[in-house]
């Protein structure tokens, strides 16, 4: 079915103000017009045509490499016993699925300071043990917050119990 265009076709207020601005008009006149479907054609011939269909061919020639995330990163998740087992990226993002809510092992609040200490299930470290654990801490008044990774359960926590003795201490101030 063909689209119809309404386009005005004239104006006239005989009510124009000083500035030349229309005052109260009614008398509008409009034209129906039949909007004929763009073919190839036009779209071949259209200026900007060849250009955008340059820029289409070049980001389909671009490939795109697939990341396996087992090469860059190192993945794990807590048996029930709360100890790190090795496992491929999908096992991780399938365990934390199920069982991510359980990774928080401490938190704390301050006044406004968040301490929070938790099992993150992933590392980048490059070399030396993967650091899963992670202490995030922060304030609203704060512009950025802290955050530590760690290799073990117990030096997250032992950091996790620094911090929050130097927020008691006022050695952190926001």
């Amino acid at each position: 079915m063909p689209k119809i265009i309404r386009s005005l076709s004239s104006y006239h207020c005989p009510n124009t103000t000083s500035s030349g601005n229309p005052g109260n008009c009614r008398e509008l006149n409009w034209i129906d017009e039949l909007a004929a479907e763009p073919s190839s054609l036009d779209r071949a011939t259209h200026p900007g045509f060849p250009r955008t269909n340059n820029i289409i061919k070049s980001i389909i020639k671009v490939t795109v490499k697939h990341i396996d995330p087992d090469e860059k990163m190192i993945f794990a998740y807590l048996n029930k016993d709360e100890v790190p087992v090795l496992c491929s990226w999908y096992e991780w993002k399938e365990w934390w699925k199920r069982e991510g809510d359980r990774c928080q092992v401490k938190y704390d609040r301050i006044d406004d300071w968040e301490i929070e200490t938790r099992f993150q299930g992933r590392s980048a470290a490059l070399d030396g043990p993967p650091l899963f654990w992670d202490v995030r801490f922060f304030s609203p008044r704060i512009v950025s917050d802290g955050a530590r990774h760690f290799g073990t359960k117990e030096s997250a926590l032992a950091f996790h119990a620094e911090v929050v003795e130097r927020i008691i201490s006022g050695e952190f101030e926001a």
